[in-house]
């Protein structure tokens, strides 16, 4: 296997043991076999703006990515994306479930995989989010956020979309995960009830994460999860408030260091990033980097970038991009090998206006120099 397919999707702190999947046919479950340890990769960088004049830096704003147009047309509220190692990412409808592949180059048509059974999206769930396994290159392993008639459930998908459950009896309802420091699986959860408005640490056999010290939660305080993103050393939680659309309140993003256990967000932190209503409220995915903080807005229909400074602070409000090109944008992904940006719209959700190809997800390669997403218009 070559050093490129084993490059992994999420930032890891340390080394980290992975499940190496052994190969079967058939469609059954593949979930057992050998472990070893890993090295911790690195993360693709987002770079710094360059002022006008500066060195290098004419009319456009590195921090900023490039748009270069639709690489997947005709999907069904895309709520769902995770980045894949090889540079492809993998897409899903929040309310039918289908798994749809989606490549970097122009051309390359896209692949409908397969559809997760069993879930329901009439009360807004359903296929709500997913995360690559840090080892997808040896195991196939997609982890997603599902919701059934009854319960909220984090389930592993395997080649073939076959859901094995990890964690049952959680809310059906708004959830965000992603890959943490530690490379456990970190979920977000809304909702009510012992596990509902909680941030979970999961190990790859659905028990608690290290940094886990009550049960699988990690930390408190999560009204409505939308997005999660993580550097490689903090963990962003984006909360999308409560409130009519376009005017959300408490709409924010939040820091925790995805290694501690028993913190607390909501009224216990400060919001690292806030969103005003009726500019660019309606965050929800984000991407994360050492420099840059971006997320993408529905009612904003625009991505929100916050540069950050040597300090991982944020440098400046928000800037914004794309806005009203594409309608509501959603879902988003850092591509580990390029270092673009995946970008869903989210216009068939019965509040955007849906252009005739939507929904649609585009690719936002970085600039010619490469090394991070590049400038959008």
């Amino acid at each position: 296997m070559s050093s490129r397919s084993r490059r992994v999707i999420a930032p890891l702190g340390g080394a980290l043991v992975a499940v190496v999947l052994s190969a079967c046919g058939g469609t059954d479950y593949v979930g057992s076999g050998s472990w070893e340890v890993k090295p911790s990769p690195q993360a693709p960088q987002i770079p710094k703006p360059q002022q006008p004049g500066s060195p290098g830096g004419e009319q456009s704003d590195p921090s900023q990515p490039q748009d270069d147009g639709v690489r997947a047309t005709g999907l069904d509220q895309p709520h769902a994306l995770t980045a894949l190692p090889d540079g492809t990412a993998l897409v899903g409808e929040r309310t039918s479930g289908v798994v749809t592949k989606v490549f970097p180059a122009k051309g390359m048509p896209q692949q409908a995989l397969f559809t997760v059974p069993g879930i329901d999206g009439s009360t807004g769930g359903g296929l709500v989010a997913m995360a690559a396994s840090p080892y997808y290159a040896e195991n196939s392993l997609v982890y997603a956020y599902v919701t059934t008639a009854t319960e909220g459930q984090v389930v592993s998908l395997n080649q073939y979309g076959v859901p094995k459950p990890l964690v049952t009896g959680l809310p059906a309802a708004s959830a965000a995960m992603t890959i943490g420091p530690d490379g456990m699986l970190l979920v977000a959860t809304g909702g009510s009830g012992a596990l509902g408005g909680k941030i979970l640490s999961i190990d790859p056999w659905g028990g608690p994460g290290p940094s886990a010290t009550n049960g699988l939660v990690v930390a408190t305080g999560v009204g409505n999860p939308v997005g999660m993103c993580t550097d490689g050393t903090n963990v962003y939680v984006v909360d999308g408030g409560s409130g009519a659309p376009g005017a959300l309140t408490g709409n924010a993003v939040f820091k925790i260091d995805g290694k501690q256990s028993g913190g607390g967000l909501g009224s216990a932190m400060n919001p690292f990033v806030s969103y005003a209503a009726g500019k660019d409220a309606g965050a929800t995915g984000c991407a994360a980097s050492a420099v840059a903080l971006i997320t993408a807005g529905t009612d904003s229909q625009s991505l929100a970038t916050t540069v950050l400074d040597k300090n991982a602070q944020p440098a400046g409000d928000p800037t914004l991009s794309l806005t009203g090109k594409y309608g509501r944008l959603r879902a988003l992904a850092l591509d580990p090998v390029q270092g673009g940006l995946w970008v869903g719209t989210y216009n068939r959700d019965g509040i955007g206006t849906p252009a005739a190809d939507d929904d649609r997800v585009l690719y936002i390669p970085p600039p010619a120099g490469g090394g991070g997403a590049g400038d959008i218009s």
